[in-house]
């Protein structure tokens, strides 16, 4: 007897279907999760919240490694995650490099709201824009009109439509289009969203990307410099913006501009 139904073919599998993720949201799984992350001498890291700042709200801190995302859970662990969680002995860590992407308001907020100094950063963003600026210069493009030549920093957006196969991009834009649209107020959403538990699945998908994905700009653009003279920038960038007496202004753009 014949069978008119069509075959299912499977979905070709790509770098962001293939995460992993552990929800961290008491203090037992807390423990176990910065024993774990404590064996890796790199991870990455990203947080999410409410006006993140000194003077907003961590809601969300994600830390990958290059095989497991853990989303610890701040609204419910509040400091206890950082003090007998054990968060704060991986962030401070000297010989744990943490990844970030403009790392300059995660680590103002760390540092105010629970006393959290990070150590060792590397920044995907200035990484990023000395790779692509080492990439269009030998193509012969003058500084003027290449991607970060006019004084703006690239976005996390541009990076991986640059980096990631078209596969990978589009899934992720869905993915961050269906977080924006939660919590982005311009898309019909509201930031308090973070607060609420359980975290919404869209959210919790959300978490996991970005993060994830520093590893692929740390190994796509690693050559473009030392990565002494990297951790050194970034750790400037952070400085200049933690020791100031009256925090920046929450503005987009000026975020963007290039500062090193």
């Amino acid at each position: 007897m014949s069978c008119n139904k069509k075959p299912k073919v499977k979905k070709p599998s790509t770098i962001l279907s293939n995460i992993c993720y552990e929800m961290v949201d008491d203090l037992p799984k807390c423990l176990r999760a910065t024993q774990k992350l404590n064996q890796y001498s790199v991870i990455a890291v990203d947080i999410e919240g409410i006006s993140l700042s000194r003077e907003g709200k961590i809601c969300i801190v994600q830390v990958a490694t290059p095989v497991m995302v853990y989303i610890f859970d701040i609204v419910l662990l509040g400091h206890y995650a950082f003090s007998e969680g054990g968060l704060m002995e991986i962030l401070v860590s000297t010989d744990i490099e943490k990844l970030f992407f403009d790392a300059r308001k995660d680590c103002d907020a760390l540092r105010y709201q629970f006393g959290c100094a990070v150590n060792n950063v590397l920044d995907m963003q200035i990484l990023y824009a000395r790779f692509k600026r080492t990439e269009e210069a030998t193509k012969g493009i003058s500084l003027t009109d290449c991607a970060v030549g006019n004084g703006c920093l690239p976005g996390l957006t541009k990076v991986f439509r640059d980096l990631l196969k078209l596969r990978e991009y589009n899934e992720l834009q869905e993915i961050k289009s269906a977080g924006h649209s939660l919590f982005a107020p311009d898309h019909g959403g509201s930031f308090d969203i973070w607060e609420q538990r359980p975290l919404h699945p869209a959210l919790v998908k959300y978490c996991m990307n970005d993060v994830v994905l520093l590893f692929i700009i740390l190994s796509r653009c690693c050559h473009a410099m030392p990565l002494k003279e990297l951790r050194e920038i970034s750790e400037r960038r952070i400085t200049q913006v933690i020791s100031r007496s009256i925090p920046l202004p929450n503005d987009h753009l000026y975020w963007r501009l290039i500062d090193f």
